[in-house]
């Protein structure tokens, strides 16, 4: 067998002849990853000693074969020899069981496409086709991906690693940081692998309150997927442009809605403001997933490509969860459909360690109360959604109840932590600028003076 024959099975099963049970217990395809039957056998020959803690090599393994009346079935003795000297090191070992599992799943993934062409061909409904091929290739796009079970020993080292870097970081983070500092000392960051919420009313400003976290996370060297299934890609630019030129020129008092017209002159202070924001967002690391048809399996893909092509993703925003689609096996009950919704976000974010940072709306149930602050009950369609999350952040206005007061309420939010698996909860009031749609932090005087004005604004009410 020449070096320049052997295929990635044969370089991976013979590294593993030469380098023994260490360097096979690195490895992560399974017996079905090997195309020819020999190969097969001969690593399920390999995983029988690796469970009895017994030495891999080519002794061993053709003992464990004759044991099985397996020898001719994995190609005979001659051919396991002829593995062993194929490869004089185990220096790519963990490159090859990589080739080995990702051409294994385009192998199912071709096998699965042909299964849906006859399916076409033969008249099945399109839709049930389709669902079913969706999913499929969705665990196959998963499958290569999931994090394996480890001992305490190897989580209490990744748990030193994140400690040491949460030492260096200096900021008492969990998380991704948010750039409004009250709302970080509560929260503590957005945590990586979790499914984080955040609700409110429709034109609240849920939307704006993802963008300008994405956009300082992005500002600050952090690669950002916003998901945006109610805005296009041209919305969403402009939205983000304006946060970046109000950023640098705050004084201006920009508007979104005349940043999209155009309306500024051409060499006026704004409009130098914009283009030095164009400027900026540019070379940040946004990617606009604008396709409102996204179910979370077709997500799920279009993130593993971003992070192939980035290294990685340090915010996922989804705005919003309701806006999903669900394949019809889910059924036609609406709160079955946001609990799959809710469990499939958080499986993403476990299973790619990323934080998702999830919009969701709130049931219109809370306009009948006479106190409109959000609760978590309040979550539209499922008490799921509440389970499933690590944090839950509600966003209330009292300008958005009572615009005609001209008091300490104006321009104000809560950005209320409700629910904080990771930290404390608590209410961060943040300063609300309509035109940028964009929030800044308030002095502790604004905030006294808002406090005193709602328990005026209450009082009255009763």
């Amino acid at each position: 067998m020449s070096l320049m024959t052997i295929d990635p099975e044969q370089a991976l099963l013979g590294g593993c002849l030469f380098a023994g049970l260490s360097a096979f217990r690195k490895l992560k395809c399974k017996p079905q990853d090997f195309w020819p039957e020999k190969h097969r056998v001969l690593h399920r020959a390999m995983i029988a000693l690796a469970e009895k803690d017994c030495e891999i090599d080519v002794a061993t393994v053709a003992h464990q074969l004759q044991l099985k009346g397996d020898v001719d079935r994995a190609g005979g003795i001659a051919y396991l020899a002829e593995l062993s000297r194929s490869v004089p090191t185990a220096a790519n070992i963990e490159h090859y069981d990589k080739i080995v599992r990702t051409t294994a799943r385009r192998r199912r993934a071709k096998s699965q496409a042909k299964e849906l062409a006859i399916s076409l061909d033969s008249g099945d409904d399109l839709q049930t086709a389709l669902e079913a091929a969706t999913s499929t290739l969705g665990h196959l796009a998963s499958d290569l991906d999931v994090r394996a079970g480890c001992s305490i020993k190897d989580a209490l080292l990744d748990w030193d690693d994140e400690r040491q870097r949460l030492m260096t970081q200096g900021d008492g983070l969990l998380g991704e940081e948010t750039g409004l500092v009250d709302l970080d000392i509560i929260w503590g960051g957005i945590t990586r692998g979790d499914l984080h919420l955040l609700g409110g009313r429709p034109g609240i400003g849920k939307t704006a309150l993802t963008h300008q976290i994405g956009a300082h996370v992005a500002r600050n060297g952090g690669r950002v997927v916003v998901v945006s299934l109610e805005m296009n890609r041209r919305q969403v630019a402009n939205r983000l442009l304006t946060l970046q030129a109000a950023h640098r020129a705050r004084h201006l008092k920009l508007d979104s809605r005349k940043v999209q017209q155009g309306a500024y002159e051409a060499n006026s202070q704004e409009s130098r403001a914009i283009m030095q924001g164009f400027e900026d967002l540019a070379r940040m690391a946004i990617h606009i997933e604008d396709n409102g048809g996204h179910t979370p399996v077709s997500m799920y893909h279009s993130i593993q490509q971003i992070m192939s092509k980035w290294g990685g993703i340090d915010l996922v925003i989804v705005d919003y969860i309701q806006l999903l689609k669900t394949p019809r096996s889910i059924g036609v009950d609406r709160i079955q459909q946001v609990s799959w919704l809710s469990r499939e976000l958080r499986k993403m974010a476990s299973s790619l360690d990323i934080p998702i940072l999830c919009v969701a709306q709130l049931s219109r149930a809370l306009e009948s109360r006479a106190d409109k602050h959000p609760m978590m009950s309040d979550l539209r369609a499922s008490g799921q959604l509440e389970q499933d999350a690590a944090s839950v952040i509600l966003l209330y206005r009292q300008d958005y109840y009572t615009p005609e007061r001209q008091d300490a309420t104006q321009g104000v939010a809560e950005v209320i932590v409700s629910k904080n698996r990771h930290g404390g909860t608590g209410t961060a009031l943040v300063g609300f600028e309509g035109p940028t749609c964009s929030f800044w932090p308030i002095t502790q005087a604004h905030q006294q003076q808002y406090w005193q004005a709602l328990r005026q604004s209450q009082k009255r009410r009763k």
